[in-house]
């Protein structure tokens, strides 16, 4: 008992992660994967400033990480450690770039699709034709986005973590990228990256080395497709916005 409580509460938590790992190593990524997809989106609308918590919101991206990402995300990166191994030595620069250019031009896009597809659907339920609306606006840029930031992440997790902790890393860090993407979603990427580039854009202005930009190229260059609304909108029900 004594040395039962001298051990640390994370230790403890740790082990007993690594047992339900052995034991049921699918429930257990569907479990991680849902909480920690739910605290992004979480993190999500605290940046967005929503006057309110949007639960059914958190819940329904929960969800979608505990049934998607955490059952096809351990498939994935246990089918991609046997193929980088058929091309390099493990920790190799040849593997760590085999496993970095499939992941990110297969698994990244794919669940950026398909995420942007169920949130459409499920959570702001505007039907398929609002997925194919949003895939074709928000898509590429968003997908261009995470194609920078997450290489440099990546390369660590496959060089460093086992395979069997691979996706508990990458959700970790996907916390963070939940959110970005929950943003996106439910803002749209105008919005996300609109008053970057204009604050940008004044701040050079004022170092004199650029003039700021104009609305016109500040739309231009964050592939805006419409005006920005305001940001109370972005936090208002499916129902309201399907309205």
């Amino acid at each position: 008992m004594a040395t039962l409580s001298a051990t640390p509460l994370w230790r403890r938590l740790w082990r007993s992660y690594e047992v339900q790992l052995r034991r049921r190593p699918l429930l257990t990524n569907a479990a991680t994967s849902a909480g920690l997809w739910a605290v992004g989106d979480v993190l999500a609308q605290r940046v967005q400033r929503c006057p309110q918590m949007d639960s059914r919101r958190a819940v329904l991206t929960g969800a979608f990480g505990g049934a998607i990402v955490g059952p096809l995300g351990q498939a994935w990166y246990t089918w991609l450690d046997r193929m980088a191994h058929a091309i390099g030595a493990p920790g190799t620069l040849k593997f760590v770039l085999a496993k970095l250019a499939a992941d990110n031009l297969i698994w990244t896009s794919f669940y950026i699709g398909l995420f942007m597809a169920f949130a459409s659907v499920a959570i702001e339920q505007t039907g398929v034709s609002g997925a194919c609306q949003k895939l074709q606006h928000e898509f590429l840029p968003t997908y261009a986005a995470e194609a920078i930031m997450w290489p440099p992440i990546m390369a660590l997790v496959f060089s460093r973590v086992p395979v069997t902790h691979q996706l508990l890393a990458v959700n970790i860090t996907t916390v963070f990228d939940v959110a970005f993407l929950s943003w996106v979603n439910s803002a749209g990427f105008d919005e996300v990256f609109g008053s970057f580039y204009k604050n940008l854009g004044s701040n050079s202005s004022k170092a004199g080395a650029v003039s700021k930009p104009s609305k016109s190229a500040v739309d231009l260059q964050v592939a805006s497709r419409s005006a920005r609304q305001p940001q109370l909108m972005h936090c208002l029900s499916a129902d309201t916005r399907s309205n």
